[in-house]
């Protein structure tokens, strides 16, 4: 499962804000409490990261620079977003929702908020071939 959230922005002449995740929003979402967060960098375009799922894990992905191609698997099917950094809408990717990334502009910039803090001794981290 997945949503495209809608986020707020307060921009003015200094620059933006964007309001990546707020409780309300963890709370709507069933996402539960968020455990760790990372930034996810890109050197170059095509370069692919992810091709994964997680059985228990949620995440939140929001373009901070450049932009990226989000693939997903939902019932079989396979979905597609673009999403660049002066969109405003995060990702929302649930559990047991195979998904990668892929930068389509070089140096591009993820930032990830996880419901699970990763751990190499208790992953939660599957590979799915796309």
């Amino acid at each position: 499962m997945y949503k495209l959230i809608d986020l707020k922005v307060f921009e003015d002449y200094r620059g933006k804000l964007k309001k990546v995740f707020t409780k309300s929003l963890l709370v709507e979402n069933d996402f539960g409490l968020p455990e760790e967060s990372y930034v996810i960098t890109f050197s170059a375009s095509d370069i692919v990261r992810g091709e994964h799922f997680h059985k228990h894990t949620n995440e939140i992905f929001s373009v901070l620079r450049g932009k990226c191609r989000f693939e997903l698997v939902e019932n079989g099917n396979s979905l597609v977003f673009d999403i660049d950094e002066n969109d405003r809408k995060s990702l929302l990717v649930m559990k047991n929702t195979p998904h990668k990334i892929r930068s389509l502009i070089g140096e591009s910039i993820v930032l990830a908020i996880s419901s699970k803090e990763y751990s190499e001794n208790d992953t939660d981290t599957f590979s799915h071939v796309f």
